[in-house]
């Protein structure tokens, strides 16, 4: 029923709720208070913490998985070229720089 009321009502006359009668001084009197800010810097600091969190949490995923990634992008190549590739992560590409003499 109540959706009923509405779309013979007030919804029909005005759709998107909008005020009839605008009082600027309600969102001022929002703006200056605190506890806008603070629900705000609240939301912020969840969203740091998650993506920092997120960033670290995938960069131990990835270093988990370094070799597998290595290995199958190693296959995709030789599929792809027929020619046997081997991929070295960048660590040891920069150890072989340093020192040609280091092996895999």
């Amino acid at each position: 029923m109540p959706l009923v009321t509405a779309a013979l009502g007030d919804l029909r006359v005005n759709p998107f709720g909008l005020p009839s009668e605008w009082l600027w001084s309600n969102y001022l009197d929002i703006l200056f208070g605190d506890r806008y800010w603070r629900q705000t810097l609240n939301s912020l600091f969840i969203a740091a913490v998650t993506v920092v969190l997120t960033i670290i949490v995938a960069a131990m995923e990835v270093g988990s998985r370094d070799r597998d990634v290595r290995e199958g992008l190693a296959q995709t190549i030789k599929s792809i070229t027929g020619c046997e590739a081997k991929v070295v992560s960048r660590t040891r590409f920069t150890q072989r720089i340093r020192d040609p003499g280091v092996e895999d």
